[in-house]
């Protein structure tokens, strides 16, 4: 974790590593997606808040965005320094998590390009989506509770896509 911002957390995966290790940081990206799906998995056991004593019991559903490219790190402030992390990677990653669906991990081309069709989950076929100051960008959902090679079932789309417009309905987001 690198810094908390309001209800979300910036998080990074191999910063401080040579880039000269010969895999183009795949193996970064490949412990990043792990932990993106342990938190989503982890969450949906934790009962959310409820609004009033008669409302069925929920759990939480947290998005999560991942991007990969070149960043700038440091330690920035006098009176309370801290190390963070800018640069259009961390704003890519940033609109990823806010145009996720909830209990999904929604990644960049980049991201999908590195470890995509190595990575051994059932990717959603890809959509386009708008992103805020960097126009149309075509994107890849992952539901962590999908297992399988590129592409899944289509009924295991269907069912996971459904399910997430269930949950924004009943006020899951």
């Amino acid at each position: 974790k690198v810094e908390t911002i309001g209800d979300g957390c910036v998080m990074a995966a191999g910063l401080l590593e040579d880039s000269n290790d010969g895999d183009g940081g795949k193996e970064a990206a490949r412990r990043a997606l792990t932990i993106a799906q342990h938190m989503i998995k982890e969450a949906r056991k934790v009962p959310a808040p409820r609004r009033n004593r008669g409302a069925p019991l929920e759990f939480l559903e947290i998005r999560v965005g991942i991007h990969v490219g070149p960043t700038t790190c440091g330690v920035l402030g006098k009176v309370m320094p801290r190390f963070q992390v800018f640069g259009s990677a961390v704003n890519m990653a940033a609109r990823m998590e806010q145009t996720s669906k909830p209990g999904m991990v929604h990644v960049s081309r980049a991201f999908h390009d590195l470890i995509g069709e190595q990575a051994p989950v059932a990717w959603h076929e890809p959509r386009v989506v708008s992103v805020k100051n960097m126009g149309e960008q075509e994107t890849w959902l992952l539901d962590p509770e999908r297992q399988g090679g590129e592409g899944g079932s289509e009924e295991a789309k269907e069912g996971s896509i459904a399910s997430s417009a269930q949950d924004r309905e009943e006020g899951g987001e």
